[in-house]
């Protein structure tokens, strides 16, 4: 059987199943109007005639509760399912959060220093080529300036390939590490690394250890270690090709997942690569929205200290903002403009196609991260002082997304009616 759907049988079979694709929760603090809105969005993203999407979720959050939450379409092709506030995706960079979170809980407990030379952890030294007296530390990897990018590949079969890579001066961008801001997903993979080497355990396991079971998250970044139930909630990721849905990533159809084919043999500390750590946890939103509680709660989650308030508080410092008469950084199409420690700073810069403004009247500023890959884009936000956070998945993007530009800032078409459906409850400016 194809694994490819056609569009026009989604559309038919939406007719019979219409009840199912959009679930707004009725939760304690939900106004019905709120909640409509949300709800008529994603099942508008989903039902467009032009450009449908697979499927579109969102969820917002404020002072603790979920006031809503509403998702339409399908979490799988074959055989067709629905999705549910429950349904598991691979979030892409919003992982990066994640793992930055758990960094900070390894400074916190002394095994790891934001700026001690990595090398330090490591059985070798990581070093640009150009510049091999500047240390890099897990301060410029999880802040982006570390000079490393992706041209050699995010993804490497074993530590050897790891260590050759990082030693070829094609992996490293021309500035010195520290003076120039370029978005790198290898960094992650090195940071992976260093996280088993000090613990001793594999990536996948160590991040359940230090974040998703405390936090009671069903999810994880080896998807063949998921209980049965959740692995039958993954949602496939797709891409549409003409009237087609192609899947990309955790293909239901092909079979129950599979862990990386190099675990038999794995060394932890040798090639934090194989688990994705960029981009690769799978998660549902209300498992999002517990990350979510946690920062908002300054590490705080239910009875638990996770993170010192101080330790949150070093996350959200600006460690570098878009200056272009300065030329210090890549602002991928204006969509960055300003970093953290792991985490975005949204400033509500805006313009045609440009920025990262997240309401079309602007006034919005917050924290988080944003992913896109394999035919999903995901957004994770959140602003501590005003305590209200919200996220969203889209899947089943064209091979073109790039083409489908927002109006107000560089989000596209689809994400921008998402982010203005979740923010719409959220604080006006004054004056």
């Amino acid at each position: 059987m194809s694994r490819q759907l056609a569009a026009a049988d989604l559309t038919r079979r939406r007719i019979l199943l219409g009840g199912m694709l959009a679930a707004p929760l009725r939760g304690h603090g939900a106004r019905a109007a709120d909640t409509a809105s949300l709800g008529d969005t994603v099942r508008a993203l989903v039902q467009d005639p032009r450009q449908p999407l697979l499927s579109a979720a969102g969820l917002l959050m404020r002072d603790g509760e979920i006031v809503q939450q509403a998702q339409a379409g399908w979490a799988r092709l074959a055989p067709a399912q629905a999705v549910s506030e429950h349904t598991l995706y691979r979030v892409a960079s919003v992982s990066k959060l994640v793992v930055a979170v758990a960094v900070m809980r390894m400074v916190e407990r002394g095994q790891l220093a934001l700026d001690t030379d990595v090398g330090q952890y490591l059985d070798f030294r990581p070093r640009h080529p150009a510049h091999p007296g500047q240390p890099i530390t897990l301060r410029l990897l999880l802040s982006h300036r570390s000079g490393l990018s992706d041209a050699l590949g995010t993804r490497f079969a074993d530590g050897q390939a790891l260590r050759r890579s990082l030693r070829d001066p094609a992996a490293w961008l021309p500035q010195a590490p520290g003076r120039f801001f370029s978005y790198c997903n290898l960094a992650f993979g090195l940071i992976a690394t260093v996280m088993e080497a000090v613990s001793g355990q594999r990536f996948d396991l160590l991040m359940d250890e230090l974040l998703l079971a405390p936090l009671g998250i069903v999810g994880g970044f080896n998807a063949a270690s998921l209980p049965a139930e959740a692995q039958r909630r993954l949602a496939s990721l797709c891409r549409r090709r003409g009237a087609q849905w192609l899947p990309q990533a955790d293909d239901a159809a092909a079979g129950p997942a599979a862990p990386p084919a190099e675990l038999g043999q794995y060394q932890p500390g040798s090639n934090g690569t194989l688990f994705a750590p960029q981009g690769g946890l799978r998660i549902s939103l209300p498992g999002l929205a517990r990350m979510l509680q946690l920062l908002l709660d300054q590490g705080r989650f239910e009875g638990q200290v996770l993170l010192q308030p101080a330790t949150v508080a070093t996350m959200l410092n600006e460690h570098w903002r878009h200056a272009p008469s300065l030329a210090n950084g890549d602002d991928f199409g204006g969509l960055f403009q300003a970093w953290g420690l792991g985490l975005q700073h949204f400033i509500d810069r805006s313009g045609p196609g440009y920025g990262d403004r997240l309401r079309r009247s602007g006034g919005l500023q917050a924290w988080g991260h944003v992913g896109d890959a394999y035919g999903l884009r995901a957004g994770f936000f959140f602003n501590p002082a005003q305590r209200w956070g919200m996220m969203y998945v889209i899947n089943g993007l064209p091979d073109d997304p790039d083409t489908h530009p927002g109006r107000y800032s560089a989000f596209d078409r689809w994400e921008e009616p998402l982010l203005q459906a979740l923010s719409a409850a959220l604080p006006m400016p004054k004056g």
